[in-house]
């Protein structure tokens, strides 16, 4: 693990971001353009004149990418009841963020913990610019303590890797266009976060179990995130417990293709 740029057994990709949300983009553009050709075509066949149909293609254009970006962006602040925790939750779950910062090559991190009972996670930037980890209380409370640092690591990943406004934007483009299917590329970068989470807790086990326990939980409270900013939305029970017994069943060091579920 090297904390200086995230690397996984030699294996680098500084370019992930700009190439998801380069073919996210592309996507919606390729849309945009779309509806634009059909309301020109709709225009003229209605006998308006060329540019009255121009200005509809390009309202349009603005209306289909307007929708999208606003749908896709992640809320920088939860909406939720926040969960009272034991003090000794508390102390569990600070000693935990703060082990796992400087793992990541992280400064301060925020933590919300909010009602909720399914073990469950999200990704949001804070108010100041930092990464805020978005808890259940139920992971806070039925997860073990290697699980619930497993979780930490698994979430915080996706910001050290610079994942978070590229991934939020790709992944509402493409479950919109893509009528709510999962990408195979989402897919690929779920099973980087778990590598990471296998890296640095160097207990790979915990991490499947991890992932079994996503897989049988509710997902809980949403906190007025978009659903797809939890790590269990509860339509990838499969691939969760896929990626579960590819940690399980084969050398987890040298597995480094996506699993096409």
């Amino acid at each position: 693990m090297n904390t200086g740029g995230i690397e996984l057994w030699g294996v680098r990709r500084p370019l992930r971001r700009r190439v998801v949300l380069t073919g996210a983009l592309a996507r919606l553009a390729a849309v945009a353009i779309g509806a634009g050709v059909v309301v020109g075509v709709v225009g003229a066949l209605l006998g308006l004149t060329a540019m009255a149909a121009a200005l509809g293609g390009v309202v349009a254009v603005i209306i289909v990418a307007a929708v999208v970006l606003v749908v896709a962006m992640v809320p920088r602040k939860p909406r939720g009841r926040r969960a009272a925790l034991s003090r000794s939750d508390e102390a569990r779950l600070a000693s935990i963020v703060e082990g796992v910062e400087p793992l990541l090559g992280l400064g301060a991190t925020e933590v919300a913990v909010i009602e909720g009972d399914a073990v469950n996670a999200a990704l949001v930037r804070g108010r100041r610019g930092e990464p805020l980890v978005v808890l259940t209380a139920g992971a806070v409370r039925l997860a073990s303590s290697f699980e619930l640092e497993a979780l930490v690591v698994r979430t915080l990943a996706a910001w050290r890797l610079g994942l978070l406004g590229p991934l939020s934007l790709a992944m509402g483009i493409d479950r919109i266009l893509g009528g709510g299917r999962r990408r195979p590329w989402m897919s690929a970068l779920a099973w980087e976060l778990d590598l990471v989470a296998c890296a640095v807790t160097r207990y790979p086990p915990v991490v499947a179990r991890l992932l079994r326990r996503l897989a049988e939980e509710p997902t809980g409270e949403t906190a007025g995130l978009v659903w797809w900013a939890w790590a269990a939305t509860g339509m990838n029970a499969d691939e969760l417990l896929a990626r579960a017994d590819a940690i399980e069943d084969e050398p987890w060091a040298t597995r480094r293709r996506p699993i096409d579920v």
